[in-house]
């Protein structure tokens, strides 16, 4: 998952993008941190080397000094170790500066109002380069597509035509029946089992196997079924 920076002077703005975020790109992101002025960003890169991913900002970040500090952010992220490839987007209301920020290679730069369909775009690109897709889970949930890292996963149960989906700190539900999850995670075979018709378990979170159980690190108990025994076998697990 990633750390996400939000740097602008108006809070409530702030707050509202970071809302937004948690709701629309639920399980990508590992923190969404809010700064109201550039000063205590930089701090937190150059003194804490705290690494950001993805930085929105503001040019003027600083109602008072009125200073272009926004650029000067930018620069800060540029020349620190680690943010060569960080995708730093600007959104203002006031574009007669935006043309100097090419030299600090934005991602984009997007006018307030945010139209957050455009926002949307531009993160969902992002994300798509920062990690390679099929270390993602994708489903439909409302109008909304949720895309969970399958590390974060625990496992996946049936409901009916349903699935649940457990993570470590939510439960989410998607519309695929759990026979056709194997396709869809075929390129993490390995790290997923079947230890029954309707689990389908992340080895990772796996603490204990008996001859007819598997613990989870969390206390879940998942059966063992006859049928799948011996696919657990066959993946080298002691039952």
């Amino acid at each position: 998952m990633f750390n996400v920076a939000i740097c602008d002077s108006d809070k409530l703005f702030c707050n509202n993008l970071r809302m937004h975020l948690l709701e629309k790109f639920a399980g990508y992101f590992n923190s969404i941190d809010i700064y109201n002025n550039s000063i205590d960003i930089i701090n937190k890169i150059q003194v804490n080397n705290q690494i950001y991913n993805i930085i929105f900002t503001d040019l003027f970040t600083n109602e008072v000094t009125g200073v272009n500090d926004g650029l000067t952010l930018g620069e800060v992220i540029r020349q620190t170790s680690g943010y060569d490839t960080a995708f730093l987007i600007y959104i203002s209301n006031n574009d007669t500066l935006a043309s100097d920020i090419v030299r600090v290679r934005p991602y984009a730069y997007l006018k307030k109002p945010l139209n957050f369909k455009q926002l949307d775009d531009y993160i969902i690109t992002s994300l798509y380069k920062l990690t390679d897709i099929k270390d993602f889970f994708t489903f439909h949930k409302g109008k909304g597509i949720f895309r969970l890292p399958y590390d974060s996963i625990m496992y996946f149960e049936n409901d009916n035509r349903n699935t649940i989906i457990h993570c470590p700190d939510n439960i989410y539900r998607c519309h695929i029946p759990l026979s056709k999850l194997n396709d869809t995670i075929s390129d993490n075979n390995d790290i997923f089992i079947r230890p029954h018709h309707s689990y389908i378990i992340n080895t990772k979170y796996i603490k204990q196997i008996s001859n007819d159980e598997i613990i989870l690190y969390n206390g879940t108990i998942i059966p063992v079924s006859r049928k799948y025994k011996n696919t657990l076998i066959s993946k080298h697990l002691s039952i």
